[in-house]
């Protein structure tokens, strides 16, 4: 039996087309996968560009100018500084937060600003009720969830003691308040004196 080569053409390039097929499926495949990856990374960019970018976070300083002297029953001052170191400034409120003695107040003109700023500080002593002495104040500054402070002192003296009424008068203010003292002397004498005569004279007339 006569053997035959059994070879099988492909007429029409069937495989040619095969292969080339698959070569433009190949090729558009990896260009929309490079063009995905493409808009990924413009959309990542975009989204970084338009965040905002984030804030310090606030921070400041108190300070003060220095010791406070008084004398019981007067008043005294000094000046605290809020200082604005850092971040979104935020209003800062003060307060006399330790070292106040018995009968003294303090007060600050103005009590809250944003920084930096000035606050005058003032401490009323009432009389007698503070005792004399020396006391250390702390002054703290609150804002933005965090506190600062500064410290002084202060000095309380007694209070001078009244002087004698006419002590250091001069003579003119003497003569001022003696015054009233003759005019109301004379005045009882004057009246005694028509007193009398009113009761001598009717019994002259009887006579």
């Amino acid at each position: 039996m006569q053997t035959r080569d059994e070879h099988v053409e492909d007429p029409i390039g069937l495989k040619q087309k095969t292969e080339h097929s698959t070569a433009t499926l190949r090729y558009h495949s990896q260009t929309k996968t490079a063009t995905i990856l493409l808009l990924l990374a413009q959309a990542v960019t975009l989204s970084l560009a338009v965040l905002p970018a984030q804030a310090s976070s606030f921070d400041f300083s108190v300070s003060n100018s220095g010791q406070i002297s008084a004398v019981q029953g007067s008043p005294g001052s000094n000046t605290i500084t809020v200082t604005w170191t850092n971040g979104n400034p935020e209003t800062v409120s003060l307060a006399c937060t330790n070292g106040l003695p018995n009968g003294a107040m303090c007060f600050f003109t103005p009590t809250s600003d944003t920084p930096s700023y000035n606050s005058n500080l003032t401490i009323i002593t009432l009389g007698e009720t503070t005792p004399v002495g020396s006391y250390v104040i702390t002054v703290t500054g609150t804002g933005g969830g965090i506190s600062h402070t500064t410290s002084f002192g202060l000095l309380v003296g007694p209070r001078a003691p009244p002087s004698l009424v006419g002590a250091s008068t001069s003579p003119i203010d003497k003569l001022a308040l003696i015054t009233p003292l003759i005019a109301v002397s004379l005045i009882v004498a004057l009246g005694v004196t028509l007193l009398y005569v009113k009761r001598v004279r009717p019994k002259e007339a009887t006579k």
